[in-house]
């Protein structure tokens, strides 16, 4: 769990969510979220994901419109960010689905 959690933080600090860090000195409402599981942290993953998969999020519309000048390094940032994701769900995904989440992330592992 603790590769989990240590590859998860560092996610959320590359995406500016250190809010959603677990047992970091940002970590939001840290009593609650420092229980969660390793089911918690796909489906919040999941459901970060989800956010910048959505055509209508500014992490999506950044990264496709091809007329910004900084088009390029935005949507190869979002590439690399969508990527490690992927890799972080697809990783732990098999085994958090043994367990319950501790509470509701608004995504389809929940």
């Amino acid at each position: 769990m603790s590769n989990a959690i240590k590859t998860y933080n560092s996610i959320m600090w590359s995406i500016c969510r250190e809010y959603n860090t677990i047992g970091t000195s940002m970590t939001e409402d840290a009593e609650t979220r420092n229980k969660w599981n390793l089911r918690d942290l796909v489906s919040e993953m999941q459901y970060t994901l989800d956010i910048y998969n959505d055509p209508d999020c500014c992490y999506y519309e950044e990264a496709h419109d091809p007329d910004a000048s900084y088009h390029k390094e935005a949507l190869k940032e979002w590439k690399s960010l969508t990527a490690r994701m992927k890799r972080f769900i697809n990783k732990y995904r098999a085994e958090a689905m043994t367990m319950r989440c501790t509470e509701d992330h608004c995504s389809k592992f929940d």
